[in-house]
């Protein structure tokens, strides 16, 4: 995926509209300050440790950027009625709703047991939680775990409501 480009203003803006373009494009500036700083700690840390986690930071703050990018143009391109290559996609009905929801439901199941898994591996990193980033890593995967969860819950949702319709 090519990197979104830098929003801007195409088109006369409600003040709503401006206002949370405003909102976004500052929280963008405000992201690309902190990846420079995550960089320059990934780079230049004396300790393997913090750059290999300030590493794993700064992928976080690229994607947190991307994703505001990105929300700003595709307000810019709904403002103007356009769509851009990059735009956030609107929730759409679905014609699939029942299979969407089948197979959701099947990622939703394989989540959860891998939150039990990645408890039970937790407990047996016990051990080495003094001198390893290995607790620590599986705890960052329970929370993308819970992240995926909240993702997916959120697509069952939506195909449970079309499914309705």
């Amino acid at each position: 995926m090519n990197a979104p480009t830098k929003p801007a203003l195409r088109a006369p803006l409600s003040a709503w509209e401006e206002d949370l373009f405003n909102h976004l494009t500052a929280h963008t500036q405000k992201e690309t300050d902190v990846l420079g700083v995550y960089a320059e700690l990934a780079q230049s840390s004396p300790n393997g440790y913090v750059r290999y986690l300030a590493a794993l930071l700064f992928e976080d703050e690229q994607r947190h950027h991307r994703i505001f990018t990105q929300l700003a143009n595709t307000l810019v391109s709904e403002a103007s009625l356009t769509q851009g290559p990059d735009d956030v996609p609107s929730i759409s009905r679905t014609e699939d709703a029942g299979e969407l929801r089948a197979l959701t439901q099947r990622l939703i199941d394989l989540e959860e047991d891998d939150t039990v898994e990645l408890a039970r591996l937790r407990k047996e990193l016990k051990p080495v939680r003094e001198t390893t980033l290995w607790d620590l890593l599986v705890q960052l995967a329970e929370r993308d775990t819970e992240k995926h969860l909240f993702i997916l819950k959120f697509i069952a949702g939506v195909a449970k409501g079309a499914a309705r319709h």
